[in-house]
């Protein structure tokens, strides 16, 4: 590694960690009410060996206290229930492929009334694959319940590149999912508009960019207001101002840099159902450490 090739990363960590791109506003202050959250985190320890390299996590809607997690390539085709205080309850194995699972949504599908898990095969770190994956499936009501149909909504990227992205937000809304490249500097915003085919190739439309960078993971919560994104350092946060869109959110300054602790490999952030707060995990990325499920409460 040449020192002017180590110098440009050390350069790149160091701006994310200090979030140097959002410490200047530049545009008028927000005229909503911003929440506060406990910069002190509620910490649930987490037992070892069950999910080791967590990516994703969504609030349980049909299993109220208990969240779902599922873990980055190479691990088990599952989905993982704990309960909202890090207590491990069930594995549901899938019958897919687990090639490089990045991040987990829940929310409203194509049947009115009910609840869907969403996952993203959207990992890509060398930038080969030619398709990419979500996959959707009715949240099971219990933890015996076993998913019997699951949706593979196959996209391309309209611009006709490759991506590597760790971040995938379903708008509650109109049921359109965003998903948003990891890079650096700047990250693109790709829309697969609702309702997406289960039985052709997508492809999703180039929507915009956001002034974040190397993002790993985020949310939109239920009712639509409030999104969340995550960097290895950051977690920020944004509400929709009056009649602005989920990209145009996105496309300017966060509202708040949120409280966080830094994880050793934090991949997964959520909101509560009541929107009230959020949860992270980390990936323990073969330290010896212990990884615990974090809660942010609103105060």
């Amino acid at each position: 590694m040449t020192y002017r090739f180590l110098y440009f990363f050390l350069l790149v960590f160091v701006l994310q960690s200090c979030d140097w791109f959002n410490k200047t506003p530049v545009e008028p202050q927000p005229t909503v009410t911003l929440p506060q959250f406990d910069t002190t985190p509620l910490v649930f320890p987490l037992q070892r060996g069950i999910v080791d390299e967590a990516s994703g996590i969504a609030d349980s809607r049909n299993i109220p206290g208990n969240v779902w997690m599922h873990q980055d390539g190479g691990n088990l085709a599952a989905i993982y229930l704990f309960s909202s205080e890090g207590v491990f309850k069930k594995r549901i194995n899938l019958p897919l492929q687990n090639r490089d699972w990045e991040d987990m949504a829940i929310g409203p599908g194509p049947e009115a009334g009910k609840n869907y898990i969403y996952i993203g095969e959207i990992g890509d770190n060398a930038t080969v694959h030619n398709e990419y994956f979500i996959y959707r499936f009715l949240e099971p009501i219990n933890a015996e319940t076993v998913p019997t149909q699951i949706d593979n909504i196959k996209f391309v990227y309209g611009d006709g590149k490759k991506y590597n992205a760790e971040t995938l937000l379903l708008d509650p809304l109109t049921k359109d999912l965003y998903v948003i490249t990891k890079g650096v500097f700047t990250e693109k915003i790709f829309m697969l508009k609702y309702p997406q085919s289960t039985s052709q190739t997508n492809t999703a439309e180039f929507m915009g960019t956001t002034q974040q960078f190397i993002l790993t993971a985020g949310e939109i919560s239920a009712d639509g207001q409030q999104i969340l994104l995550k960097t290895y350092d950051t977690v920020l946060y944004w509400k929709l101002r009056t009649d602005e869109s989920i990209v145009q959110a996105l496309g300017r300054l966060r509202d708040i840099s949120a409280p966080y602790i830094r994880e050793v490999q934090g991949e997964a952030i959520c909101f509560p159902a009541n929107g009230k707060g959020y949860f992270t995990v980390s990936e323990r990325a073969e330290q010896n450490v212990d990884i615990p499920l974090y809660f942010y409460r609103e105060r």
